[in-house]
């Protein structure tokens, strides 16, 4: 999801480098992360910027080069769902498959937690790496969690090196080592993650 965003008039949002959402899986984006989560039990997968009109907005998804993947101009009057106007429910489209464009094809879902499909979030942690290639120091950041430990491996498997940490962002000293591409083995609270790197 690199570089993809949110834009138009309404809510404004870009994913983060490394981003990425599973087929056939939801995420959800909040205004305010705190207020999601006291409300729905679960953390959002990013913060939006400025805000949808409650009488109707563009919504426009772009890619990094400004080339439009999707858009969807919703309304509040018929024949779209008038309950999400303020009384308590929010806009679904029904099916993947169907043409976001028609009214019909949305549906009214009342505002609770147990409608917002918890468990279809995309709430596995990513790592972003910077920079790569790198020379000297290299930073990395979970996006959710922390990262407990990185390992270090040469292209043949050898372990070259272990660090350990316990924190969302930490930095590794590459400065002493051969250049060359390198995998590294990040074990973070939740999950095993693997990446390449490359030392100029």
């Amino acid at each position: 999801m690199t570089g993809i965003y949110f834009g138009g008039l309404g809510l404004t949002y870009q994913f983060s480098p490394g981003a990425s959402v599973s087929g056939n899986k939801s995420i959800y984006l909040a205004k305010k992360s705190e207020s999601f989560k006291e409300r729905y039990g679960f953390e959002p997968f990013g913060e939006f910027s400025r805000s949808l009109s409650n009488d109707g907005e563009d919504l426009v998804l772009s890619d990094a080069y400004g080339n439009v993947i999707d858009e969807v101009t919703y309304n509040d009057v018929l024949p779209w769902p008038e309950e999400a106007d303020g009384d308590g429910a929010f806009l679904q489209l029904s099916g993947l498959g169907l043409d976001n464009s028609l009214a019909s094809n949305w549906t009214a879902i009342n505002d609770i937690a147990g409608n917002l499909s918890v468990n279809s979030v995309q709430v596995e942690p990513y790592v972003v790496l910077s920079p790569n290639p790198v020379s000297d120091l290299l930073t990395l950041k979970i996006s959710l969690g922390e990262i407990h430990n990185v390992k270090l491996y040469s292209l043949n498997g050898k372990l070259v090196r272990t660090y350990t940490f316990n924190q969302s962002k930490v930095e590794v000293d590459l400065s002493a080592f051969e250049n060359g591409l390198y995998l590294l083995q990040i074990q973070t609270n939740t999950n095993l993650l693997h990446k390449k790197i490359i030392k100029i």
